[in-house]
């Protein structure tokens, strides 16, 4: 019965180990950079990053409202009834606030990508103005 349980979670533990070692080794290897000087950064470059950031909260958080399914399943099987009534309130609040927190991260995704394209179209519009001839 508990190996039953613990059998289709083997995959997704791999695969979560696998992700956790390929992201750090990608990690790792940025952190050393052969230029020395310092670069002038573009308009909205610091929204860029911040665009970036969200996407990536926003992936995580989708996979883990996927990924936490699996065991509430499992957990649901040939359960008790007063066991069932638990973990679905249990899984169905994880999965309303996970909802809201897709909502609340979507739309500031939203707005910094729109601040981005102001921000890289005033500062095209400064670049071409303030060109010298």
């Amino acid at each position: 019965m508990f190996s039953s349980i613990l059998l289709p979670l083997i995959p997704i533990a791999i695969m979560v180990v696998v992700l956790y070692l390929i992201v750090r080794k990608f990690k790792n290897r940025g952190s050393y950079s052969p230029f020395t000087d310092d670069f002038l950064r573009e308009p909205g470059e610091t929204l860029r990053d911040r665009h970036d950031e969200l996407q990536d909260k926003l992936m995580e958080t989708f996979f883990s409202m996927a990924i936490i399914g699996i065991p509430a399943i499992y957990l649901l099987k040939g359960s008790p009834p007063g066991v069932m009534v638990v973990v679905l309130v249990v899984f169905s609040i994880f999965f309303v606030l996970q909802l809201w927190k897709l909502h609340r991260l979507f739309g500031e995704a939203v707005n910094v990508r729109l601040g981005f394209e102001g921000e890289r179209a005033t500062g095209g519009v400064c670049q071409q103005s303030c060109r010298v001839h």
